[in-house]
């Protein structure tokens, strides 16, 4: 089964920055702050959660592979 990008037509460079900036501000937004972003980005409340869980998770592992290159490299 193919899932279709959060991202998608007309306007996906433009959601993308708003959301990773949002992200820049914190990378835990309460309720009200994911209502605006989903609102702001035309997607539901429910996808702008689960976009910052996998960012998170995303920078999470970039730390993981840095930290990993570093020791090999000592």
């Amino acid at each position: 089964m193919s899932q279709r990008p959060f991202f998608s037509g007309k306007g996906c460079h433009r959601q993308l920055r708003n959301i990773e900036s949002a992200f820049q501000q914190t990378q835990y937004p309460d309720v009200q702050r994911k209502n605006e972003l989903a609102a702001a980005l035309s997607v539901k409340a429910s996808q702008v959660q689960t976009w910052f869980q996998h960012r998170r998770n995303r920078g999470t592992d970039e730390e993981r592979a840095a930290a990993k290159a570093c020791k090999e490299a000592e």
